[in-house]
């Protein structure tokens, strides 16, 4: 999810999609409930979005897992979030076979 007013592709309506997304974050820390980033990294040099180390591809700020036992950041360079990531691995690993897309 990228969430940058400034980046080269925003999303629209920035700002409402952060607000909502935070509020989203607050009711799962309040749960303690498992929340996964899937980060899209392109790894080619001459794409024009998504690139490594970029300031679009990076996560906003607000939404940074830091230290927070129920938030991982997963990083994938393919459309699918299980291929070549440890997506599949932190989920076995937490006994969870079910996942939530909201």
């Amino acid at each position: 999810m990228i969430i940058l007013p400034d980046g080269n592709y925003p999303l629209n309506n920035t700002e409402e999609v952060l607000q909502h997304t935070l509020k989203l974050q607050n009711f799962f820390d309040k749960k303690q409930l498992l929340i996964i980033y899937i980060q899209h990294i392109n790894r080619d040099l001459n794409a024009v979005f998504f690139v490594n180390h970029s300031y679009g591809s990076q996560l906003h700020v607000k939404l940074l897992a830091i230290n927070k036992p129920n938030e991982l950041n997963i990083q994938k360079a393919h459309p699918n979030s299980f291929y070549h990531t440890q997506l599949q691995q932190k989920l076995e690993q937490l006994g969870n076979n079910t996942i939530s897309n909201l």
